[in-house]
């Protein structure tokens, strides 16, 4: 029963008229005598691997590029460590603000909350802080800047923290803010609200700070958000809607007084954008733990993906090219899912969606072919295992057209790496069966035809 998927699939497919370079090869299949053959015994190279640090901020001295969605907290995990997150961003102006003659009421750091990329415990209380950043770390003229950063970059704060807010954050019920303007309050997304200190309002409030945007990123220079919760993560946003502003505020409440006479004629809302500089910073530790024992010895019994760049796993199809003769139809890797090793799979939900990439001849990565067509998969899935009855999660990514053109050699390299389709926003990760597990074991499914 097992195979009956693979020679339904071949049946079906040898009605369809297809070139020599399509998945079937029509060269074969006007054959009066074809041989279909199944096999998923192939003996493949797995690794499982460190990822490298990734780009979540640059400029090219016109543009600026970085990440919209960002997670604060922490994750200590008996199989993959610790992972944690920070943020780091700098408020900027479109317009100077006229707060001369003006009374300071608050100042408020207001930053939509995203549910897309909370994780673990979603109940958890978070201590959130907020730090000023200590130096100025990118050229004031946004034309002349050409800065890169890197996840595993870290920037020095001041201490004592500017601001403090405990919470759940759940990011599912919007709230009401009051709106000074019109003595009125109004429905809001969920989002994280921390007031600024009043000594560091203040400053900010200072006409002299606020003349120029260079003047007010020199003194002010940014922040940094953390929150070291244990197990749990929430998620924010701050996309830039363009260069100059963003999702991410910080507003603020005052009064005016025009004539000066003790008489407050007006009320008003100034709004810094938080999106010249944003960055995220993601540090894993997996010292002492299985994902580390694995990598340092070179062991393929389980695999380990982890996003936040945290691992990954390589596959070594090279075993494949002894097929360059033969008709490869149908091809798809499985992976099972190592429910006894993953732990508390309600607490660490898996990668809904696993990619593949590889290298070209030109070092750059590609895509495999099959995802380039829509026909790779690779969803996490839950189905009966034909031998055991039981249910059982699986990931499968379908590699028929890439392995065609492997043995066509429209590349050379047999290496492609498995990794979390959202590997910089969420610490979503999961254990896989190897060489391990027997029937449970990672396997490439391929049906051949050969006259």
């Amino acid at each position: 029963m097992k195979y009956i998927f693979f020679f339904v699939a071949i049946a079906t497919i040898m009605t369809i008229s297809c070139n020599k370079e399509s998945l079937i090869g029509s060269d074969l299949l006007n054959e009066d005598n074809i041989n279909v053959n199944f096999t998923d015994t192939l003996k493949l190279g797995y690794k499982t691997l460190y990822s490298d640090s990734t780009r979540t901020f640059a400029t090219d001295g016109v543009a600026v590029s970085s990440l919209d969605k960002f997670t604060l907290g922490k994750i200590e995990d008996p199989v993959f460590g610790t992972t944690e997150t920070k943020f780091y961003v700098c408020p900027n102006f479109n317009s100077i603000p006229n707060f001369r003659d003006g009374i300071l009421d608050s100042m408020v750091l207001v930053i939509p909350l995203d549910t897309s990329v909370r994780y673990g415990d979603l109940t958890a209380t978070h201590d959130v802080k907020m730090y000023q950043m200590s130096d100025l770390n990118f050229e004031l003229d946004i034309n002349s800047r050409m800065d890169t950063i890197f996840s595993n970059q870290s920037f020095d704060v001041d201490s004592p923290p500017i601001s403090e807010k405990s919470g759940t954050f759940t990011g599912l019920d919007s709230i009401s803010v009051f709106n000074p303007i019109g003595d009125s309050t109004v429905l809001e997304r969920p989002q994280l609200r921390m007031r600024l200190n009043d000594m560091l309002a203040m400053s900010i409030f200072d006409t002299n700070y606020v003349e120029t945007d260079s003047i007010f990123q020199s003194n002010i220079k940014g922040f940094m958000l953390e929150s070291e919760t244990v197990n749990s993560f929430i998620g924010l946003q701050n996309r830039s809607v363009s260069g100059t502003t963003s999702d991410g505020k910080i507003r603020v409440h005052y009064r005016v007084d025009e004539d000066l006479d003790g008489t407050i004629e007006d009320t008003s809302v100034y709004q810094f954008n938080l999106a010249i500089f944003k960055h995220a910073e993601m540090i894993h530790d997996f010292a002492g733990t299985p994902v580390e024992q694995a990598i340092s010895s070179g062991s393929d019994s389980e695999l380990y993906i982890q996003g936040k760049v945290g691992v990954y796993t390589e596959v070594d199809l090279t075993p494949i090219l002894a097929y360059g003769d033969t008709g490869i139809n149908y091809a798809e890797l499985e992976f099972q899912v190592n429910e006894d090793l993953s732990g508390d799979l309600d607490l660490f939900p898996p990668n809904q969606l696993l990619l593949a990439r590889y290298k070209n001849d030109e070092g750059n990565y590609e895509f495999v072919k099959d995802i380039q067509l829509g026909a790779f998969g690779g969803q996490l899935e839950s189905i009966m295992d034909d031998n055991t009855g039981l249910t059982k999660m699986v990931y499968r990514m379908k590699l028929s057209a890439h392995i065609v053109d492997l043995l066509n050699q429209r590349f050379s390299s047999p290496i492609i790496e498995i990794y979390p389709n959202i590997s910089t926003e969420t610490p979503n990760r999961v254990v896989l069966y190897g060489t391990s597990g027997d029937e449970k074991r990672a396997k490439l499914k391929i049906v051949t035809t050969k006259p």
